[in-house]
């Protein structure tokens, strides 16, 4: 509980309700409200933010170099890690993406 707050602290204005990890657990993501951010796990230091319209529901790691996040409107967003671009934005369901396998 004490690494949430943290997290909490340093890295986003409210409550994060959305964590992932990547497959080598080497990346963290979380986001809150519209803003995805990506964490090394390790040493606990924020390395990218992201900023998409919506309130982000779900994210789920591709590899280390992306990663998808959906949101709260239905679209679904293809993020690339190195350069912290939304790749492409696509609408996917009428309500909120909650998750993804």
């Amino acid at each position: 509980i004490s690494e949430a707050r943290n997290i909490e602290s340093v890295g986003h204005r409210g409550e994060p309700k959305v964590v992932s990890l990547s497959p080598s657990a080497s990346l963290l993501a979380t986001a809150a409200k519209n803003t995805l951010k990506v964490w090394n796990p390790r040493s606990g230091s924020m390395l990218r933010t992201v900023e998409v319209d919506a309130t982000i529901t779900m994210a789920l790691f591709i590899d280390e170099q992306w990663i998808v996040a959906g949101d709260e409107s239905g679209l679904i967003h293809l993020i690339d890690l190195t350069s912290g671009d939304v790749i492409d934005s696509s609408k996917a369901h009428d309500g909120a993406i909650r998750c993804a396998a």
